[in-house]
């Protein structure tokens, strides 16, 4: 276990040919920097006044699509993680003409555990809990 951030970076842009290169060479760079990462294509919404932070937004109601990024890196990385995705984001949306501007993104602690399927044996008890739970001693 060790504490890790995940970086998720959320890019509204309307539909474009190019959105699927577009998200190719961000996760490269992403990737690149923290092992991998992971995309989720959503739709999103926003208010057209939605940058004044109002106490209420009135403006008109904007549909998008929008591509998620999101990755964990060691505390260590993020600065690192940050500025280069960033930039990737910028260069890219340029370059395949992605409609956007704002990109929200959070920053959030977690412990991170991984473990291996492959190397994961489990014993004949391990076994009967998984195929059937709460029987352990009624055998």
């Amino acid at each position: 276990m060790r504490t890790q951030l995940e970086l998720t970076f959320k890019i509204g842009f309307q539909s474009n040919h190019n959105q699927y290169d577009f998200a190719r060479k961000i996760t490269e760079v992403a990737s690149t920097v923290c092992g991998g990462c992971e995309i989720i294509w959503s739709e999103g919404y926003w208010k057209s006044c939605g940058a004044t932070h109002a106490e209420t937004f009135t403006g008109a109601l904007i549909e998008e699509r929008t591509l998620t990024l999101k990755l964990s890196c060691e505390v260590e990385k993020c600065d690192r993680a940050y500025l280069e995705v960033k930039n990737a984001i910028t260069y890219y949306a340029g370059k395949y003409q992605i409609d956007t501007d704002w990109v929200h993104v959070q920053r959030t602690p977690f412990t991170g555990m991984h473990f291996s399927v492959t190397q994961n044996k489990l014993s004949a008890s391990e076994i009967r809990d998984v195929v059937s739970p709460g029987t352990r001693g009624s055998h």
